[in-house]
């Protein structure tokens, strides 16, 4: 036979709706703070992001790139007599420490490892490797070499010049690194190989650089 609700069954029925409407609510509060709390803090994100951006373009970053790309149409536009006997000194002077023309030698190695990486990336299509070396090549290659010739041959103070030189060792590694796992394609050995030296030869141009300028104490700081 049914039993009908007593007393204490509706008694329990209207608590448990009652606790679930009390949980409900704690929910909606919670949801409500954690709403606020993500506002708030993609807000803060925004100014932060907002004033880093700002600072940048204080500094002057954006303030080469027309000179930068110049650079990498006519990288040997200042060089007299191109030759391989030129090359195999400057080269040998270089791995001694000792470059002749630091700066002309920091922007040369720079562009040219730059368009190593390109044409790494562009061999590597040929061969169906896909566009994620051309990205990684081209995007971010164009950053850092960017990037280093503004911190180096353009703003020369001492805090960005080692900045500057701290990405530049390691892109030294990360060249080493793509050398390291090239070695099933030929090509793509050949060209980080050649990038590899080219940073390794810019970093030396560029621990010379850094020398001479925190040397020199009436140079910005």
């Amino acid at each position: 036979p049914s039993r009908r609700p007593t007393l204490q069954g509706f008694r329990q029925m209207a608590e448990t709706k009652s606790e679930a409407n009390k949980f409900g609510e704690s929910v909606g509060k919670a949801a409500e703070k954690t709403a606020e709390a993500t506002k708030s803090g993609l807000g803060k994100l925004q100014e932060l992001g907002s004033d880093g951006v700002a600072k940048v373009k204080e500094s002057g970053y954006f303030d080469n790139f027309s000179e930068f790309n110049g650079e990498l149409v006519r990288p040997f536009k200042q060089v007299e007599e191109l030759t391989l006997t030129k090359v195999k000194d400057e080269v040998v002077a270089t791995l001694k420490l000792q470059p002749k023309e630091p700066e002309h030698g920091f922007n040369i190695w720079n562009v040219l490892s730059f368009y190593f990486g390109v044409l790494e990336s562009l061999l590597g299509l040929a061969f169906g490797l896909g566009l994620l070396s051309l990205l990684w090549n081209l995007l971010l290659g164009y950053f850092i070499a960017y990037t280093l010739f503004w911190g180096m041959l353009c703003k020369k103070t001492k805090k960005i010049m080692f900045w500057s030189m701290v990405l530049l060792v390691t892109y030294v590694v990360l060249c080493a690194v793509e050398v390291v796992l090239s070695f099933t394609l030929i090509s793509s050995l050949i060209m980080y190989l050649l990038k590899l030296l080219s940073a390794l030869l810019m970093a030396i141009n560029g621990y010379v650089l850094y020398k001479n300028h925190t040397s020199m104490p009436l140079l910005d700081p």
